[in-house]
């Protein structure tokens, strides 16, 4: 049998205005009506809401009253001071963060499993859409609404960045929802003479290779966006690969092969050597020797001046690959700096091709490397 509400409570309760302004205007949560103030149950205090037809807030604006009250923050997370306080209560009670803690993972995961029937609720499809209307909140209305957005990008002419602007949020979210309600996104209108230009394969290579400028510098001239620039420039077959980061004397150096061999096999340097020369990363360097097929010398095991010897003799390696039809593996495993591995082989490779030898692929079997030593033993 319920219990009988005393009468002044009772009378409290059948008040709207009353119960309207303590859950509505001060932000009480029924729980705060309930135990707090009339001592009575929160199912009580819902009953007569529900009777009353009150609009109850959300529960992130209860929560944030609550905090202001007991705390005088909205968040007293972001507080230094009760950040430092939960940490030691954890400390005491758990002996670390709770959920670093084997008590407080699975103490998690059968809530999880209870409450949503999966120790992972944010990959349900039902929580992720209440997660994304929490973080997108006024914004969610007006991209849920598919009439809404096709009137913005085509009656109204706003890109999806402009509209993403207006709703204060990122454009990658809207176009995600352009592409849920199945609205196709129009070709936004370049002027003529910014047209030009980006069709222009010699003009931008000019601006972008040559004169070094990046695709913002150029995209903030022109008065467009960074992704068009670069969309024309992969259109024309324009490389975009470091051309903006370096300067055009380094970017010189690179580029010359010459260059490059001499640095890593005459001088013996290796990528931090140049890289700090240049004042750039050991790692920029590394990509235009790849590029080039360069391997310093310097790189790896140390090699012995008898093999830099032969390595630098080109007769040496002429005779050694095309007369005895050695693979470059081969040879490279015969003088004991590299593995057996094809990788290994590249200082072989850089050598060949500095000194213009050309490089052939020989059989590994067996019986053709009997007829090639027999060969070579009688001098044909």
């Amino acid at each position: 049998m319920p219990r009988k509400i005393p009468s002044e409570k009772l009378e409290l309760l059948n008040n709207k205005k009353w119960l309207f302004n303590l859950h509505v205007v001060e932000k009480f949560s029924i729980v705060e009506i309930a135990r707090d103030i009339l001592q009575v149950t929160p199912a009580t205090v819902a009953r007569f809401i529900k009777q009353h037809k009150i609009q109850s807030p959300s529960q992130q604006e209860l929560r944030e009253a609550s905090n202001i009250r007991k705390y005088g923050v909205s968040n007293p997370g972001m507080v230094q001071e009760f950040r430092n306080k939960a940490h030691n209560t954890m400390v005491k009670k758990f002996g670390g963060h709770i959920f670093s803690t084997t008590v407080g993972k699975n103490k998690r995961n059968n809530t999880c499993l209870k409450k949503y029937g999966n120790i992972n609720p944010a990959k349900i499809k039902e929580i992720k859409e209440k997660i994304k209307q929490t973080k997108l909140k006024d914004a969610y209305m007006f991209l849920q609404n598919k009439q809404w957005l096709y009137d913005k990008h085509y009656k109204d002419n706003k890109s999806i960045t402009e509209i993403a602007e207006e709703l204060k949020i990122s454009w990658s979210t809207v176009q995600s929802y352009f592409k849920q309600h199945q609205i196709t996104i129009r070709q936004c209108s370049i002027p003529s003479v910014i047209l030009n230009k980006l069709n222009d394969k010699d003009w931008l290579y000019e601006q972008h290779c040559e004169m070094r400028k990046s695709f913002a510098a150029i995209s903030k001239e022109l008065g467009v966006q960074d992704d068009t620039v670069r969309k024309y420039a992969k259109k024309h077959g324009i490389d975009t690969h470091l051309y903006s980061s370096l300067p055009v004397d380094t970017y010189d150096k690179l580029t010359n092969v010459e260059w490059l061999q001499e640095q890593c096999i005459t001088h013996k340097k290796n990528y931090n050597q140049i890289a700090k020369e240049l004042n750039i990363s050991s790692i920029t360097v590394s990509k235009y020797c790849e590029q080039h097929d360069i391997v310093p010398i310097g790189k790896g095991r140390k090699i012995s001046s008898k093999i830099l010897k032969k390595l630098e003799d080109k007769e040496w390696l002429e005779k050694q690959h095309l007369y005895h039809k050695k693979p470059l593996i081969q040879i490279a495993t015969e003088l004991g700096f590299c593995d057996n591995t094809p990788t290994n082989s590249g200082i072989l490779t850089t050598q060949m091709r500095k000194y213009n030898i050309p490089i052939r692929n020989f059989s590994h079997s067996s019986g053709e490397k009997q007829v090639l030593e027999f060969l070579s033993l009688i001098h044909i």
